[in-house]
Order: structure tokens, then C-alpha cells, then sequence
């Protein structure tokens, strides 16, 4: 199986999770937290978007394993398929492994 793609030497490591949104924090704030707990971001938006984008930040370590392993999954699937469908799943596998450096800072 392909490993996962690395770019340059020295890899950006995120906060581990799992990480959770904050109820709404007196000076209007929702912050993205691990349970230990260390503050990922604070979030406040007039417009009323907080509160999604604190839980679309708090699944990215979710998402960015889930990811991963769609990335290396996919190796296998390629074995016995059609040709469309072998383009397909690069093209898919080439946007994961685009995606995971972007994650892992190192687009």
C-alpha cells in the first residue's frame, strides 16, 4: 500500500484530538477545545456563522483521518476496476493527497 504523501523533510504536527466546540462564553466568544483543555481558536462572528464554523473546525481531526484513510483505501480498490472508473479514483486519491498536505501544512 502507497504511503501517505509527505512534503519536504519536517512535518507539521496539529493538536491532537478530539477537539469540541464551547458553548457561547460571556464576551460573546465559542472557542474549538481539547479535553485537556487546550484553546484550538476562538471564534466570534456578528453575522451568526460561529457556531458552524467552530463545529466544522472542531471535526478536522475526524475529517483529516477519515481522509487518510480513504487516501490509502483506495490503492486496493484500483486493483480490479474499469478504466473509468480507475480515473475516477485517481483523480479522488489525487485531491485527498492534496487536501492532507494542505491539513498538514505542508501545501
Amino acid at each position: 500500500m502507497r504511503e501517505l504523501p509527505q512534503k519536504g523533510e519536517g512535518m507539521n504536527e496539529h493538536t491532537p484530538g478530539p477537539w469540541h466546540p464551547t458553548g457561547r462564553q460571556a464576551d460573546g466568544t465559542i472557542a474549538v477545545c481539547t479535553p485537556r483543555p487546550t484553546t484550538i481558536c476562538l471564534l466570534q462572528d456578528p453575522g451568526g456563522n460561529d457556531e458552524a464554523n467552530a463545529r466544522l473546525i472542531a471535526a478536522a481531526p475526524a475529517l483529516l483521518a477519515a481522509l487518510e484513510l480513504c487516501y490509502l483505501g483506495m490503492e486496493g480498490v484500483k486493483i480490479s476496476r474499469s478504466v473509468e472508473t480507475l480515473c475516477a479514483l485517481s483523480t479522488v486519491q489525487h485531491e485527498a493527497g492534496i487536501a492532507i498536505r494542505k491539513a498538514k501544512g505542508q501545501a
